[in-house]
């Protein structure tokens, strides 16, 4: 049966693969694959200590994001590649162990997992978020605080991947709806923009951005004892919102609503007394058509979120209408999504301007993991020459301190001659041998040349023992 307060995830990889995540009373969150033989798998449990509301987000690399509370407060962050293990994350600890619905949601943008919930402190409702960067969460921020309705924020993000909140905000009398946008570049908020400028409430916003990079917003305001269901949209790049077109008019609230884009079509519907009405617009909101007539929704209807990673699928939608009966059917888009093979020529731009946008996504990944490999490599060369110079060092003090001897390579001891052994007094001694090196200079120009030839042989025999000695320590150390 169609509720909102207990939606299914269900997500087409890349590769064409459906993956449904929902949450079982008995077994916590789990999750099925469609497979080949057109029929969902045995279930496979996520986490079993999971309190029934929880949110599920694939990213471009078709990795899975799961953000959930267990059963004292705690919330926890989950990631999951496929066929393998779940890795669990604590990021905030509750420390009054109270357990209600904080409305988690969920966004992968800019290579970072943005979290957003609502806490409660001293009876004032916060929207707060956190960051989680290469598996390390930041602390929690408030984004503002806000007013507590069944449904009280929505998230977008944009085609440059900053993300959008859009929330209520009293104006001291009725609730107001406005939004703060967060720039993922320079990871700051701006300041509060205010939508909704009515002399009555204005509550429950739903957003979807196409593929043009529109804002369209649908929201109930109470207006002469009736509720509307009003629609607007956002001028990409700029802040201004056109005026709101109302779609439906009821004495009872609106409570089961959304829109979502289908490739060139935007889908606004609501749900009431089991029949879903919708409206239809093919000119990106300009116009819709009128309300059609009710359409009956079965047991087997249930609110899903669905998103694709396919590139010929272009489907936004937060909630839809979808039955599980042989195999899967989403409401409004099984056309878009069974005409894979029949393509026009826009559509195979559309999945070509993805692929090269994916492409360099890929290629600026390729270009950093790069250059920290040639950093790498660089410290590892530094290193190296670090370690040679303090080796020949090294070598150096030990070739220094031996000399050639009798019976090889022996140390030089050092001796210090005191100044009577070099410069004797007495030179009549003629015995005496510190006068014998004075008397036995050579006395002829042959004399001389012989000693030089001799000095030079000894030169080259110890250059050679002390070169044998280098390569025999460097041996040893080896």
């Amino acid at each position: 049966m169609y509720n909102p307060n207990n939606k299914q995830f269900v997500f087409k990889d890349s590769e064409g693969k459906l993956w449904n995540f929902y949450y079982d009373n008995n077994q916590g969150i789990c999750y099925s694959v469609f497979s080949k033989r057109f029929a969902w798998s045995e279930p496979r449990v996520v986490q079993s200590e999971a309190y029934e509301q929880f949110y599920v987000e694939i990213d471009e690399k078709d990795c899975f994001h799961i953000i959930y509370q267990d059963k004292k407060g705690n919330i926890i962050y989950c990631f999951m590649q496929q066929n393998e293990t779940v890795k669990a994350l604590p990021v905030l600890t509750s420390k009054s162990h109270s357990v209600f619905n904080k409305h988690l949601s969920l966004i992968v943008a800019n290579s970072c997992v943005h979290i957003f919930f609502i806490i409660e402190h001293n009876g004032i409702y916060m929207l707060s978020y956190q960051t989680i960067t290469d598996g390390v969460p930041v602390a929690p921020k408030k984004v503002d605080n806000i007013t507590l309705l069944p449904n009280p924020y929505t998230v977008v993000y944009d085609l440059n991947d900053d993300i959008y909140v859009f929330y209520h905000i009293s104006d001291g009398k009725n609730n107001q709806i406005g939004y703060k946008k967060y720039s993922t570049v320079n990871k700051t908020w701006s300041e509060y923009s205010q939508i909704t400028m009515f002399s009555s409430n204005s509550q429950n916003p739903r957003v979807v951005v196409d593929r043009n990079g529109i804002f369209h917003i649908c929201y109930v305001r109470r207006q002469d004892k009736q509720f509307q269901l009003v629609y607007q949209q956002k001028i990409p790049d700029r802040n201004m919102w056109t005026s709101e077109s109302i779609l439906a008019a009821s004495g009872t609230l609106f409570s089961n609503y959304s829109l979502l884009s289908v490739k060139s079509s935007l889908v606004v519907y609501y749900i009431k007394d089991d029949s879903l009405f919708s409206f239809i617009s093919n000119d990106f909101g300009a116009s819709f058509t009128k309300a059609s007539k009710g359409t009956s929704l079965s047991r087997q209807h249930i609110c899903v979120r669905y998103k694709s990673n396919c590139p010929y699928e272009h489907i936004q939608a937060n909630e839809i209408p979808a039955t599980f009966v042989n195999g899967f059917k989403l409401m409004f888009t099984h056309d878009s999504i069974d005409s894979e093979g029949s393509l026009s020529t826009d559509e195979m731009k559309d999945i070509i301007t993805t692929e090269i946008k994916l492409l360099k996504r890929q290629i600026a990944d390729l270009k950093e993991t790069q250059n920290s490999i040639i950093n790498n490599i660089k410290a590892l060369e530094s290193n190296q020459k670090t370690m040679e110079l303090s080796l020949m060092k090294e070598i150096s003090k030990v070739l220094i301190g031996l000399r050639p001897g009798k019976s090889g390579i022996e140390p030089i001891q050092p001796k210090r001659n005191t100044f009577a052994e070099v410069f004797p007094s007495n030179l009549k001694q003629r015995n005496n041998p510190h006068t014998q090196a004075f008397t036995n200079l050579p006395k002829s120009r042959e004399e001389l040349k012989q000693l030089f030839a001799d000095r030079v042989k000894k030169k080259a025999k110890l250059h050679k023992n002390f070169k044998g000695v280098w390569k025999l320590k460097r041996k040893k150390n080896m």
